[in-house]
This record gives structure tokens, C-alpha cells and sequence, in this order.
């Protein structure tokens, strides 16, 4: 957005140079054609200084005003023989002066002093703008400075997001796993519980069968002291005795 509007300030700044030397060259065509257009009407003294103004329309005359090169002068008439014109300044003053250093446009001189102080114009018109110009080319500079710095930060901040997605993902895989090994581990103590169970069951069965063993031996050692006496015939037990 601040490029754009920074483009947009250069070429509104171009159009206005445009409009200034177009401006310019349409100043000084407009003085040009005016001074054709009214040749009929004034005159201009030429580039030699300082004119005679005269109260009549030879050298005998007494001299009224000097004028200077480059002054405007309204045409009244020309003498018959056409060495004098007469012509009025702008102050009213009437006077003849030698047509030969009348000219129906300014001379070079003072068209190019006009036209310096018309250039000196457009010149300070035009600083504001050249100034502004080059502060919004430094604010340019600035802003992309800036952007490759807000450039740089985004990188190095997407790259720790990446790690810290690997990192979750690690993790949640280690949750897993621990869960899995958990579910394992209460399966084995299932296992171990059941077996612990089964070893005490054969534990008390092994034990009654003992029991059951010694006491069978014992009734039998019993059993047979109290028959074999009696299988015995009584005389043998008599020689025995």
C-alpha cells in the first residue's frame, strides 16, 4: 500500500513538471503571438540603451524623455516620410521617436531576461515539489528497509513455528508411546496377578495332597499294626513268647 501511494505521488509530481513546462512554453508562445498580433499598435525600443523622445518629428526638436531598451510603446502616426513615429508611453507621455530603433517585438535581451525570470519562477514553483519528492524517496527507502527487516523476522519466526509443530508432533508421539507402554505394563500385571493366583492355588493343592499323602501313610502304618497281629497264629505267638 505505502509503494503504491509513493508511486502515485512520483507520477503526480511528473504531471505537475509537465503542466509547468507546458505552462511555460504556452507563456512564452502567448507573449510571442500577442506581440505579432498587436504590431499595428506598439513598438518596442530596441537594444541600444537609451532613445531620444522628441516634441516633434525630427532631430530639431527639443528632446522630452530618454527611454530605455525594451519599453512598450503605443503608435499614434508616422511622420510622411516615415524616420519618426509617434507614440505614447504607458504614463500618457507623447513623443516622437526615430523608427529605426522601433521593433515590432521586444528585443533579444529583454526577451531573454523575461524569459530567465519566468524559468527562475517555474524553478521555485517546482522546489516544494522536488523537495517533497525526494523526502518521499527517502521514506521509500525507508519503508523498504523496513520490509526486509519485517521480511527476515517472518522467516525466522515461521521457521521456530516449524520446530515447534515437530517438536508437538514428537511429543504427542511420545504420548502415544507412553500410553501403549502403559496399557502394556497394566496387562503385565494383569498376567502377573492371574499367575500369582494360580501359584498360590497349586501352592495350597500341593500342600493338601502332602497332607493327604502323609496322613494315608500314617493310617495305613496304623492299620496294618492292628491286622498283622491278629493274622498271626496264636502258637507262634506263644514259641514267640
Amino acid at each position: 500500500m505505502k509503494l503504491s501511494s509513493y508511486a502515485t505521488i512520483q507520477q503526480s509530481i511528473r504531471r505537475s513538471l509537465s503542466i509547468i513546462v507546458l505552462a511555460s512554453v504556452a507563456t512564452l508562445s502567448f507573449l510571442a503571438a500577442t506581440s505579432s498580433a498587436q504590431a499595428a499598435e506598439y513598438r518596442y525600443v530596441s537594444d541600444v540603451m537609451l532613445i531620444n523622445m522628441r516634441s516633434g518629428p525630427t532631430n530639431a526638436y527639443r528632446i522630452i524623455k530618454r527611454i530605455k531598451s525594451g519599453t512598450e510603446l503605443t503608435v499614434l502616426k508616422h511622420s510622411d516620410d516615415n524616420t519618426f513615429t509617434q507614440v505614447r508611453l504607458n504614463d500618457g507621455t507623447t513623443g516622437w521617436a526615430p523608427s529605426q530603433y522601433l521593433m515590432k517585438e521586444k528585443g533579444t535581451r529583454e526577451r531573454l531576461k523575461e524569459a530567465q525570470k519566468q524559468i527562475a519562477m517555474l524553478s521555485q514553483d517546482a522546489g516544494p515539489m522536488l523537495k517533497k519528492m525526494k523526502a518521499t524517496e527517502t521514506k521509500n527507502q525507508e519503508l523498504q528497509a523496513k520490509n526486509l527487516q519485517l521480511t527476515s523476522e517472518n522467516k525466522q519466526i515461521s521457521a521456530e513455528i516449524k520446530a515447534i509443530k515437530i517438536a508437538s508432533a514428537n511429543a504427542i508421539g511420545l504420548s502415544n508411546s507412553n500410553k501403549t507402554l502403559g496399557e502394556s505394563n497394566q496387562m503385565l500385571k494383569n498376567e502377573i496377578d492371574v499367575l500369582t493366583a494360580d501359584n498360590e492355588r497349586l501352592k495350597d493343592k500341593s500342600d493338601l495332597e502332602w497332607f493327604i499323602n502323609g496322613a494315608g501313610t500314617v493310617g495305613f502304618g496304623v492299620l496294618l499294626a492292628l491286622i498283622i497281629p491278629r493274622l498271626i497264629p496264636k502258637k507262634r505267638r506263644s514259641d514267640w513268647n
